[in-house]
């Protein structure tokens, strides 16, 4: 009689997400700088403003970058809810507000000049490489507390999908 035992599975190990989870938070951040870039671009009024902007954009991409790999499951959070507010740009409420709370914070702390743009027309601006810096800073924190609550949102509706 031959000896026939029932073949046990082995067990499952989750991997952690590493290098998938990276690139999917690169390719949702470039996605996201969009909509918020072109309309970014209209109130940095100096070359040291868009120089600014484009160091607060390294700057939040090492910090979700950053986020990703210290802290995977808040990664996928962010990483998910990064994808959700992508596409809502293409009904850009979302990324309306957050720039209208960084234009009010911004020019509560006195980082924006009014610029006569055409007749009677006066657009905030930033002039400075802090202005740019900040207001940026101050747009993308916003949307990213946004990212962050649509992807724990997600979660929550979803959990079998995450186990």
């Amino acid at each position: 009689m031959k000896n026939r035992s029932i073949p046990v599975p082995e067990p499952r190990v989750e991997k952690p997400p590493g290098r998938n989870l990276q690139l999917a938070w690169a390719t949702a951040f470039a996605i996201n700088l969009l909509l918020p870039s072109f309309f970014g671009l209209m109130f940095l009024g100096s070359v040291s403003a868009i120089v600014g902007a484009c160091i607060a954009i390294v700057i939040m991409y090492f910090l979700g970058h950053f986020v990703c790999e210290i802290r995977p499951r808040l990664g996928i959070t962010l990483v998910i809810g990064a994808e959700h507010i992508g596409v809502a740009q293409l009904f850009p409420i979302l990324q309306v507000v957050a720039g209208l709370v960084g234009l009010s914070l911004g020019s509560a702390l006195g980082l924006l000049k009014n610029l006569k743009v055409m007749d009677n027309a006066h657009l905030p601006n930033a002039v400075t490489l802090a202005g740019g810096l900040l207001l940026t800073l101050f747009v993308g924190g916003v949307l990213a507390l946004m990212a962050l609550a649509a992807g724990r949102i997600d979660r929550c509706s979803r959990p079998q999908d995450y186990l």
